[in-house]
């Protein structure tokens, strides 16, 4: 089973990525559900509450994210500018604290924990990738391999959860041409059809000219033109 998790908390993005969240399930399902006898789900969790409460005071970067009138800073994407503090280890912590709170629902109806709810060792896939990991320490190894000890060990029950990222030692662009190499150039472009990279979109599409716009293009023009 995959369940593609969308944290949602507000920015000027977060409508188009949630139907983006809609249509890489379609894409997944199309493409490998039956070949790869994958079982796909979404789920969407609010996070408005946390990220607000927590970063309105003290984070400019974040309130920009949710100005869908914000002047474009036309950097690349990797920059403080559209860091959120802590953003990726409160949403680990809130995937630990849901998988700990299945165990109890679980348990409840009289089944036996991890065993009967998963059949499976739980793992959790997050794109951490060289690009971001050379400017944030939330996306490096070290990240990584101790959110991993608190996932496991931050709630009620020892969970073995094991956090995967397959790409931690790639850029960008080379997450891209792995793609490329494995499945063509034209499930890429399908692919890429329905990803959404803009921070400021307007009208529901990309502005074009934002960091995270700048870089996909670039990345785009690199693998795509490639022979």
């Amino acid at each position: 089973n995959v369940n593609l998790i969308y944290f949602d908390y507000g920015t000027a993005a977060s409508d188009q990525e949630k139907k983006s969240l809609n249509n890489f399930k379609d894409f997944l399902e199309k493409h490998f559900g039956e070949k790869a006898n994958l079982n796909v789900s979404t789920r969407i969790i609010d996070f408005n509450d946390i990220i607000n409460g927590s970063m309105k005071l003290i984070n400019s970067s974040y309130l920009r994210l949710k100005d869908k009138n914000a002047k474009i800073d036309n950097t690349e994407a990797e920059n403080n500018s559209s860091y959120v503090p802590y953003r990726n280890t409160l949403f680990m912590c809130a995937l630990g604290a849901i998988i700990d709170q299945d165990i109890d629902d679980k348990k409840l109806q009289g089944l036996n924990g991890l065993d009967t709810l998963f059949n499976e060792n739980i793992e959790i896939i997050i794109g951490l990738n060289l690009s971001e990991g050379q400017v944030y320490l939330d996306n490096g190894i070290v990240w990584k391999e101790n959110m991993e000890k608190i996932v496991n060990y931050g709630g009620k029950h020892f969970k073995d959860v094991k956090i995967i990222t397959p790409y931690i030692h790639k850029t960008k662009i080379n997450m891209l041409k792995l793609f490329k190499n494995k499945f063509g150039e034209e499930l890429l472009k399908e692919a890429l059809n329905i990803a959404f990279s803009c921070y400021f979109p307007k009208d529901g599409k990309p502005c074009g000219e934002c960091g995270g716009c700048k870089l996909r293009l670039k990345a785009e023009k690199e693998v795509l033109n490639e022979s």
